[in-house]
């Protein structure tokens, strides 16, 4: 069941008018749970996620912002705020990212690592393009508060969207992680160039 992934990897495919994503537990190649939605990737409507043997399984529906039970009961939302300050010669641009599940408040994510951290220098974002920097270099980030310790997640470097998420609270619902997920690679996926397959009308029969 996907409530009991502590580690799992996230692989996003993009189809002719479909986008979806395998969840993998760590060292097993047979996919644990399906997301799908028959739209292109930054289309409103949400990822349908199912589980179980067969992957026939509805277990709820996740968006960029809010994730959703099978009965339709929100779980939670994440949200981004992008603030940019002056700086000498251009503006710096960073994010605050935030995720909110009932009974543990707001949990703040925040860079991890080289490649994380890249990102956010002003100097480096200036002399490096950041889909060049989702090539060479991973991207992490740790999600935490008070009183959770949260969970992380990791864009691997390269071309394709891949994703490792790490879950250090099993209180933490795994339906509202993908929504994490689901918006980081919205936000920073643009290096997976197979992403505009599913908005291009009939020149692809995948």
């Amino acid at each position: 069941m996907i409530h009991a992934l502590n580690e799992f990897s996230v692989n996003f495919t993009y189809r002719h008018r479909e986008t979806t994503w395998l969840i993998h537990r760590n060292g097993s190649d047979a996919p644990v749970a399906r997301l799908r939605k028959p739209e292109a990737p930054d289309s409103l409507k949400p990822y349908q996620v199912y589980g179980g043997p067969q992957l026939d399984e509805l277990l709820g529906h996740v968006a960029n912002s809010i994730a959703l039970a099978p009965d339709g009961r929100r779980l939670g939302r994440v949200r981004l705020r992008s603030k940019q300050w002056g700086l000498r010669d251009g503006l710096s641009t960073d994010e605050e990212w935030t995720f909110a599940q009932d009974g543990l408040g707001e949990l703040h994510g925040q860079p991890m690592g080289l490649g994380s951290r890249a990102r956010h220098a002003f100097v480096v974002g200036n002399l490096m393009d950041n889909v060049l920097t989702d090539v060479v270099l991973a991207h992490s980030l740790r999600y935490r508060s008070i009183i959770s310790e949260g969970f992380e997640l990791t864009r691997r470097p390269g071309v394709n969207s891949r994703y490792d998420v790490r879950v250090h609270d099993p209180r933490i619902n795994r339906l509202l992680v993908l929504s994490a997920v689901s918006y980081f690679e919205s936000e920073h996926g643009d290096a997976d160039v197979r992403k505009i397959l599913p908005s291009i009308g009939g020149l692809f029969r995948l």
